[in-house]
Parts: structure tokens; C-alpha cells; sequence
């Protein structure tokens, strides 16, 4: 099953695509941008964008998930 998500309005500032935000466990939601996968912890991105990780360390079943998106 595919974690839930969400397309946010904040656009990544590295490419300025919008933001998804992944649910991946009860406590913790990760957002990411689609097209360069730079990511980080939706609580933090959200107050500051710029807090987005080029090599954020994203658990690998979601950077699949993510990338699924990317090409739909």
C-alpha cells in the first residue's frame, strides 16, 4: 500500500516545483520535491522552505514512491 500524500503549495526553492508531502509513519511526514528529491521534515519545511537537504536520508520506500509520482 502507498503511503498517503499530498501535493503542497510550496514550491521547492532549488526548482521550484511544488512540494509533496509523504506520510510515512503516524509520526513522522516528509516533504519532498519531486523533480530533484531534495526533502527534509514537513514540520520544518513548512516554516522554512530553504531547510529542504539535497541528500536528505529518506527511507528508500519512499523515494520510490516519490519518483513514481515524478513520472505520472
Amino acid at each position: 500500500m502507498d503511503p498517503f500524500y499530498r501535493v503542497l503549495t510550496i514550491n521547492c526553492p532549488n526548482c521550484g516545483i511544488h512540494l509533496v508531502r509523504v506520510a510515512q509513519t503516524a509520526h513522522l511526514d516528509f516533504a519532498v520535491c519531486p523533480s530533484c528529491m531534495a526533502a527534509g521534515v514537513y514540520e520544518e519545511v513548512v516554516g522554512d522552505p530553504a531547510r529542504l537537504t539535497a541528500r536528505y536520508a529518506l527511507p528508500e520506500a519512499v523515494k520510490e514512491f516519490v519518483s513514481r509520482l515524478d513520472r505520472q
